[in-house]
């Protein structure tokens, strides 16, 4: 609890660097927060070299053929094995479960440690603006945060 007389941290902070600083620094913080993971594409998923069939580089040897859409309006054909054209290593799609599994792990765990940061960041803006605590702005966001990382475990 804070006595009359002592000022705190964010009043400080937002004396020191002034109302129209903290709102461009907000804004880059948030564009410089979006566009890393973008720019760098270390939130994405990594793929080994032969994971994906190509047929610039590997020859088919078993497929089956899927529904795309309801009702029966598109098929597509998915790879089940394939052979390296240079080595004639076969490779299948059950062979890289391992991988997607570990990936997806990865991701999750990645998505939502960085978005710890966004979090951070989003409830000192909101305690600096007054607009909300700064312990219930930081649990809905981690809320979303969650949600977020699960979503991106999930689809992985």
């Amino acid at each position: 609890m804070q006595t009359p007389g002592k000022v705190g941290l964010a009043q400080r902070l937002c004396r020191y660097i002034g109302d129209q600083l903290f709102k461009h620094t907000e804004l880059i913080f948030w564009l410089v927060f979006l566009c890393v993971p973008v720019v760098t594409g270390w939130l994405n998923y990594q793929s080994l070299p032969d994971e994906v069939y190509d047929p610039t580089r590997h020859e088919l040897l078993k497929s089956h053929v899927e529904e795309a859409w309801p009702q029966g309006l598109g098929t597509y054909m998915v790879p089940d094995s394939w052979r390296h054209g240079a080595t004639g290593t076969i490779y299948s799609a059950d062979a890289f479960s391992a991988h997607r599994q570990a990936e997806a792990k990865r991701l999750g765990i990645s998505w939502f440690v960085y978005g710890l940061i966004g979090c951070a960041f989003f409830a000192f803006s909101r305690r600096m603006k007054g607009q909300s605590a700064v312990i219930s702005a930081f649990r809905n966001s981690l809320i979303l945060n969650a949600a977020v990382a699960l979503f991106v475990f999930w689809i992985t």
